[in-house]
Protein backbone atom coordinates (compact mmCIF):
# COMPACT_ATOMS: atom_id res chain seq x y z
CA UNK A 1 0.00 0.00 0.00
CA UNK A 2 1.55 3.16 -1.42
CA UNK A 3 1.82 6.20 1.24
CA UNK A 4 1.53 8.96 -0.78
CA UNK A 5 0.41 9.17 -4.67
CA UNK A 6 2.47 11.41 -6.86
CA UNK A 7 -0.09 12.96 -8.87
CA UNK A 8 -3.14 15.55 -7.83
CA UNK A 9 -5.38 13.76 -9.97
CA UNK A 10 -4.66 10.30 -7.98
CA UNK A 11 -5.56 12.63 -4.93
CA UNK A 12 -8.42 10.34 -3.94
CA UNK A 13 -6.20 7.50 -3.99
CA UNK A 14 -3.43 9.32 -1.93
CA UNK A 15 -5.75 10.07 0.65
CA UNK A 16 -7.26 6.37 0.97
CA UNK A 17 -3.34 5.31 1.30
CA UNK A 18 -2.66 7.88 3.77
CA UNK A 19 -6.10 6.45 5.86
CA UNK A 20 -4.99 2.99 5.17
CA UNK A 21 -1.35 3.38 6.41
CA UNK A 22 -1.47 2.54 9.55
CA UNK A 23 -3.41 -0.33 9.18
CA UNK A 24 -1.02 -1.80 6.12
CA UNK A 25 1.61 -1.35 8.52
CA UNK A 26 -0.59 -3.50 11.49
CA UNK A 27 -0.50 -6.32 9.08
CA UNK A 28 2.57 -6.88 7.99
CA UNK A 29 4.16 -8.98 10.75
CA UNK A 30 2.08 -8.86 13.52
CA UNK A 31 -1.39 -9.12 15.11
CA UNK A 32 -1.18 -6.88 17.55
CA UNK A 33 0.48 -3.51 16.90
CA UNK A 34 3.84 -2.85 18.50
CA UNK A 35 4.65 0.35 20.57
CA UNK A 36 6.51 1.77 17.80
CA UNK A 37 3.57 1.11 15.25
CA UNK A 38 1.53 2.83 17.91
CA UNK A 39 3.00 5.97 18.74
CA UNK A 40 4.23 6.51 14.58
CA UNK A 41 1.11 5.66 13.35
CA UNK A 42 -1.86 5.26 15.76
CA UNK A 43 -1.41 7.64 18.22
CA UNK A 44 -3.94 11.05 17.48
CA UNK A 45 -0.91 13.38 17.84
CA UNK A 46 -2.86 16.15 16.32
CA UNK A 47 -5.39 16.32 19.70
CA UNK A 48 -5.75 19.22 21.49
CA UNK A 49 -4.27 21.51 18.59
CA UNK A 50 -5.34 24.82 18.33
CA UNK A 51 -6.95 25.19 15.18
CA UNK A 52 -6.62 27.09 12.62
CA UNK A 53 -2.75 27.28 13.01
CA UNK A 54 0.13 25.91 11.11
CA UNK A 55 2.94 24.03 12.13
CA UNK A 56 6.15 24.87 10.53
CA UNK A 57 9.65 22.14 10.29
CA UNK A 58 12.76 22.96 9.21
CA UNK A 59 14.63 20.75 6.90
CA UNK A 60 18.42 19.88 6.55
CA UNK A 61 20.23 17.53 4.47
CA UNK A 62 24.07 16.67 4.84
CA UNK A 63 26.21 14.65 2.59
CA UNK A 64 30.10 14.37 2.54
CA UNK A 65 29.70 15.27 -1.46
CA UNK A 66 28.00 18.24 -1.20
CA UNK A 67 26.85 21.63 0.66
CA UNK A 68 23.84 21.71 3.24
CA UNK A 69 20.76 22.03 2.51
CA UNK A 70 18.32 24.11 4.27
CA UNK A 71 14.46 24.26 3.49
CA UNK A 72 11.44 24.37 5.53
CA UNK A 73 7.56 22.40 5.49
CA UNK A 74 4.80 24.28 6.60
CA UNK A 75 1.37 22.32 7.41
CA UNK A 76 -1.67 24.35 7.84
CA UNK A 77 -4.34 22.93 10.09
CA UNK A 78 -8.02 23.58 10.30
CA UNK A 79 -10.90 22.25 12.60
CA UNK A 80 -12.75 19.40 10.52
CA UNK A 81 -15.81 17.45 11.72
CA UNK A 82 -16.04 14.77 14.93
CA UNK A 83 -12.74 16.61 16.25
CA UNK A 84 -10.69 15.96 13.91
CA UNK A 85 -8.42 18.40 11.63
CA UNK A 86 -8.00 19.43 7.87
CA UNK A 87 -4.51 19.49 6.91
CA UNK A 88 -2.77 20.93 3.81
CA UNK A 89 0.93 21.36 3.36
CA UNK A 90 3.61 22.58 1.36
CA UNK A 91 6.40 20.35 2.02
CA UNK A 92 9.76 21.88 0.88
CA UNK A 93 10.28 23.75 -2.28
CA UNK A 94 11.40 23.82 -5.72
CA UNK A 95 12.39 20.45 -6.83
CA UNK A 96 12.46 18.61 -3.65
CA UNK A 97 8.72 19.92 -3.22
CA UNK A 98 5.78 16.88 -3.18
CA UNK A 99 2.66 17.74 -4.56
CA UNK A 100 0.61 17.13 -1.32
CA UNK A 101 -3.35 17.21 -1.59
CA UNK A 102 -5.41 18.62 1.27
CA UNK A 103 -5.69 15.84 4.19
CA UNK A 104 -9.55 15.79 5.80
CA UNK A 105 -10.63 13.98 8.74
CA UNK A 106 -6.99 13.75 10.06
CA UNK A 107 -6.12 13.19 13.46
CA UNK A 108 -2.48 11.71 13.83
CA UNK A 109 0.02 14.41 11.74
CA UNK A 110 0.87 13.48 8.83
CA UNK A 111 4.20 14.96 8.33
CA UNK A 112 5.68 11.29 9.35
CA UNK A 113 4.46 10.07 6.38
CA UNK A 114 5.64 13.09 4.13
CA UNK A 115 9.24 12.80 5.34
CA UNK A 116 9.24 9.22 5.11
CA UNK A 117 7.44 9.68 1.08
CA UNK A 118 10.27 12.36 0.31
CA UNK A 119 13.03 9.72 2.09
CA UNK A 120 11.79 7.08 0.04
CA UNK A 121 11.80 8.61 -3.04
CA UNK A 122 14.73 9.87 -3.05
CA UNK A 123 15.97 6.55 -2.10
CA UNK A 124 14.54 4.97 -5.51
CA UNK A 125 16.41 7.61 -6.99
CA UNK A 126 19.71 6.89 -5.35
CA UNK A 127 19.43 2.75 -5.55
CA UNK A 128 16.82 2.00 -7.94
CA UNK A 129 13.78 -0.31 -7.28
CA UNK A 130 10.67 -0.09 -6.24
CA UNK A 131 9.15 2.58 -3.95
CA UNK A 132 6.95 -0.23 -2.24
CA UNK A 133 10.12 -2.38 -1.18
CA UNK A 134 11.35 0.48 0.90
CA UNK A 135 7.95 1.39 2.10
CA UNK A 136 7.75 -2.21 3.38
CA UNK A 137 10.96 -2.49 5.38
CA UNK A 138 10.25 0.24 7.09
CA UNK A 139 6.89 -1.12 8.13
CA UNK A 140 8.21 -4.62 8.91
CA UNK A 141 11.30 -2.83 10.99
CA UNK A 142 8.45 -0.52 13.39
CA UNK A 143 6.64 -4.21 13.86
CA UNK A 144 9.29 -5.99 14.81
CA UNK A 145 12.85 -4.60 15.35
CA UNK A 146 12.31 -1.19 16.41
CA UNK A 147 13.71 0.37 19.69
CA UNK A 148 11.43 2.41 21.85
CA UNK A 149 12.45 4.74 24.85
CA UNK A 150 11.98 7.60 26.70
CA UNK A 151 13.78 10.90 25.57
CA UNK A 152 14.45 14.22 27.06
CA UNK A 153 14.43 17.18 24.75
CA UNK A 154 14.84 21.04 24.77
CA UNK A 155 12.61 23.74 22.71
CA UNK A 156 12.59 26.91 22.29
CA UNK A 157 14.19 26.90 26.20
CA UNK A 158 11.98 24.16 27.88
CA UNK A 159 12.67 21.05 28.87
CA UNK A 160 10.02 18.09 27.31
CA UNK A 161 10.15 14.55 27.77
CA UNK A 162 8.54 12.23 25.04
CA UNK A 163 9.11 9.02 22.77
CA UNK A 164 12.50 7.73 20.92
CA UNK A 165 11.79 5.13 18.04
CA UNK A 166 14.83 3.88 16.19
CA UNK A 167 14.86 1.17 13.11
CA UNK A 168 17.20 -0.25 10.80
CA UNK A 169 15.22 -1.31 8.05
CA UNK A 170 17.62 -2.71 5.84
CA UNK A 171 20.61 -4.12 7.96
CA UNK A 172 19.05 -7.81 6.88
CA UNK A 173 17.55 -7.44 3.86
CA UNK A 174 18.29 -10.21 1.08
CA UNK A 175 20.88 -9.45 -1.47
CA UNK A 176 22.66 -6.47 0.96
CA UNK A 177 24.48 -5.66 -2.20
CA UNK A 178 21.49 -4.02 -3.89
CA UNK A 179 21.57 -0.96 -0.79
CA UNK A 180 25.12 -0.32 -2.12
CA UNK A 181 26.32 0.84 1.06
CA UNK A 182 22.89 2.21 3.24
CA UNK A 183 22.58 -1.24 4.53
CA UNK A 184 23.17 0.46 7.69
CA UNK A 185 20.53 3.46 7.09
CA UNK A 186 19.15 4.29 10.21
CA UNK A 187 15.39 6.04 11.37
CA UNK A 188 14.68 8.21 14.21
CA UNK A 189 11.62 9.26 15.17
CA UNK A 190 10.99 11.81 18.44
CA UNK A 191 7.32 11.49 19.29
CA UNK A 192 6.01 13.78 22.45
CA UNK A 193 2.45 15.08 23.18
CA UNK A 194 3.50 18.04 24.78
CA UNK A 195 4.63 19.87 21.96
CA UNK A 196 2.29 21.14 19.30
CA UNK A 197 1.13 18.62 16.67
CA UNK A 198 2.63 15.76 18.76
CA UNK A 199 5.95 15.53 16.33
CA UNK A 200 9.54 16.81 17.39
CA UNK A 201 11.98 15.67 15.26
CA UNK A 202 12.44 13.23 12.51
CA UNK A 203 16.07 11.50 11.26
CA UNK A 204 17.29 9.68 8.46
CA UNK A 205 21.09 8.65 8.47
CA UNK A 206 23.53 6.63 6.35
CA UNK A 207 26.64 5.42 8.53
CA UNK A 208 30.31 4.29 6.96
CA UNK A 209 31.99 1.23 8.41
CA UNK A 210 33.17 3.71 10.56
CA UNK A 211 29.88 4.85 12.41
CA UNK A 212 30.55 8.53 10.80
CA UNK A 213 26.81 9.72 8.46
CA UNK A 214 27.90 10.15 5.35
CA UNK A 215 23.97 11.35 4.58
CA UNK A 216 21.56 12.77 7.36
CA UNK A 217 18.09 14.39 6.96
CA UNK A 218 16.72 15.87 9.61
CA UNK A 219 12.93 17.39 10.14
CA UNK A 220 13.09 19.19 13.23
CA UNK A 221 9.69 21.05 14.88
CA UNK A 222 10.16 24.67 14.37
CA UNK A 223 8.53 26.42 17.74
CA UNK A 224 8.19 30.19 16.61
CA UNK A 225 5.68 29.33 14.19
CA UNK A 226 3.99 26.42 15.85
Amino acid sequence: MMWLAEAKTQGRRWIAALALAAVSALSVAADEPSAAEKAVFMTPHLAGFKAPGVLHYNYRETAADQSPIEDTADLSIENDEDASYRVSARYLSGERQLALPVVSKAQSNPVILYFLEQDVRQMHADLGGATNYFRRHIRMALANSADVAPVQFTLDGAAHEGTRIRILPFIDVPKIERMKGQEAKQYEFIVSPSVPGGIYELRSGVPDKDGRLTHEITLTLNSEGS
